[in-house]
């Protein structure tokens, strides 16, 4: 197994480039979530070794709460509503990455 070492913006650019992730070319949204995976990691105090595709499998940009509801089925009104159900990325305060549930 070949393992290399990323930095934050390593990763988000990775990220950005993968043309079958809903955070395509979205370098903020990329961003976002290297930034939550590295947080996410400190926590546990682990090594975090990233399957980009598994990635895009289990996490999905929406940019807002209308179009999260709507792929969801949801009634969400606000973001706590949807941070109740699953785990919530903010990307700019309107739109977030939500793990798939």
């Amino acid at each position: 197994m070949l393992v290399q070492r990323l930095s934050i913006e390593n990763a988000a650019d990775i990220m950005c480039e993968d043309k079958n992730a809903s955070w395509h070319r979205n370098h903020e949204a990329c961003l976002a979530l290297a930034k939550y995976l590295d947080e996410f990691s400190n926590e546990l105090g682990i090594n975090t070794e990233i399957d980009f595709v598994l990635l895009r499998s289990n996490f999905s940009l929406y940019k807002d709460l209308a179009q999260f509801n709507e792929e969801t089925g949801e009634e969400c009104v606000t973001l706590d509503d949807a941070e109740n159900l699953t785990t919530v990325i903010d990307v700019d305060g309107t739109s977030f990455i939500a793990l798939s549930f």
